[in-house]
Formats: C-alpha cells, sequence, structure tokens
C-alpha cells in the first residue's frame, strides 16, 4: 500500500518547514508516489530545489549513495558561494 502526501503530512506541516531545503527523491519510490515531489516543492516555503534520483526507491542516500553525496556537494557548494556573494542595497 503507498502512502500519498495528502494522507502522510499535508501542506499546512510542509509550509511550517522554514529552512532552505533541497529535496531528494527516489525516481523508483515505491512507497510515496514520485508525483509527491512536486508538492513538496510546491508547499516548501524555502525549496531551493528538487532531484529525481536514478536507480533508487524509497531510500536514495542507500541505493544510490555517490549520485546523492554529489547532489549534496553540489548544493552546499551552491548555497556557500550565494552566502559569500555581497548583498544588494
Amino acid at each position: 500500500m503507498n502512502a500519498h502526501y495528502q494522507e502522510v503530512v499535508g501542506p499546512a506541516q510542509i509550509r511550517t518547514v522554514t529552512s532552505p531545503t533541497f529535496v531528494l527523491w527516489g525516481e523508483e519510490d515505491d512507497v510515496l508516489p514520485v508525483e509527491d515531489l512536486y508538492k513538496y516543492e510546491q508547499d516548501l516555503p524555502n525549496c531551493e530545489g528538487i532531484q529525481l534520483v536514478p536507480n533508487a526507491q524509497h531510500a536514495p542516500a542507500l541505493e544510490n549513495p555517490e549520485f546523492v553525496a554529489q547532489q549534496i556537494i553540489d548544493y552546499t557548494m551552491k548555497t556557500a558561494a550565494k552566502r559569500k556573494q555581497p548583498q544588494a542595497a
């Protein structure tokens, strides 16, 4: 039985996550449908990106660790570079 976004958390709860987020999602997730990824992207107030993880189901960090690690490195480097840029007045 698959869970769905609305049944598990829903938009109201997701909107309370105010931290910047980058969502990684197994492209073959067998627990939550991939369509739910786009609901997280829409409802997370500070979603900075989403990424489908190839050759992964519900545990992408275990199923495709190299890809996940590179995505985290890339996101971290991009975020660090943004913080170093001078803010416009």
